[in-house]
């Protein structure tokens, strides 16, 4: 055989495995993409289930970006970016890289998240649960959310 052939073979190979690599990334991360709504958020301390105060969305997109929306009386606010990375069927990472409220430390944290997909009727939902950490690495309050999938409407 010649060289350029077992080049190209070997370029081949490396080719597809690093398809596959990103294939089962996409798919690891499938579940979790697009448009959620907060329904209500719980702290561990109280075990009290509040309603928002203002609409919250978050945004998974398949690339691995995860973005915070909050949209208030005054408009809408890209209230924290970031990335997430599928660690198991139910944890992800939130590496968050922006945070709009001033008095955030989160900036740079990588958290580790607990999710689970739940379907009631024709709705889709998404559990969350995780904690919040001081600059040492303390948790400070652990927090439970539950999200509901924004569809598109149907024709």
């Amino acid at each position: 055989m010649n060289i350029k052939f077992l080049k190209s073979i070997i370029f081949l190979l490396f080719a597809l495995s690093f398809y596959r690599v990103n294939a089962q990334d996409s798919t690891a991360k499938a579940p979790l993409v697009g448009i959620w709504e907060l329904t209500n958020i719980a702290l561990a301390e109280s075990d009290h289930v509040m309603d928002p105060q203002n609409t919250t969305l978050k945004v998974f997109d398949s690339d691995g970006t995860l973005s915070q929306v909050i949209v208030t009386g005054k408009g809408a606010f890209i209230l924290q970016k970031g990335k997430y990375q599928v660690v198991d069927k139910s944890h992800f990472n939130d590496i968050l890289l922006a945070d709009s409220r001033a008095d955030s430390n989160n900036p740079g944290k990588t958290y580790l998240v607990e999710f689970h997909l739940i379907k009631n009727g024709n709705n889709n939902f998404l559990s969350l649960e995780g904690a919040l950490e001081d600059d040492k690495g303390n948790k400070t309050m652990r927090w439970k959310e539950l999200w509901r999938k924004v569809e598109v409407i149907p024709k």
